[in-house]
């Protein structure tokens, strides 16, 4: 659904301060605030699954090192952090798995 189907909605429900010019505003002040796509922090996984809406908002190519993407073709929101299930996909398994190593090696260090 596009974006211009929500805003109006948001109007409806919480009032006219909510519209294009608040969105772009918030989306500016978050960016700023959070770093963007210019993430300067450090040993923080950054976990998408591919049929997770929010995936094309998030990170999903390693920034560095100390700053991973993990990836999950097929994967849905927070499947990552749910407890291993029969059902679960072979992608799903492995980047639990590389999850797993990467924690790992940082609380080793």
């Amino acid at each position: 659904m596009p974006l211009r189907f929500f805003v109006p909605q948001c109007s409806d429900f919480f009032g006219p301060q909510f519209n294009y010019d608040s969105l772009n505003m918030g989306v500016l002040s978050t960016n700023a605030h959070y770093g963007g796509f210019n993430v300067t922090g450090s040993k923080i996984i950054f976990s998408n699954g591919s049929f997770d809406p929010w995936h094309v908002l998030g990170i999903t190519k390693d920034i560095s090192k100390d700053l991973p993407a993990v990836f999950i073709k097929g994967g849905v929101h927070c499947a990552d952090v749910f407890e291993q299930k029969g059902t679960d996909s072979a992608e799903l398994i492995q980047a639990r798995e590389k999850i797993f190593q990467i924690l790992r090696k940082w609380l080793k260090k």
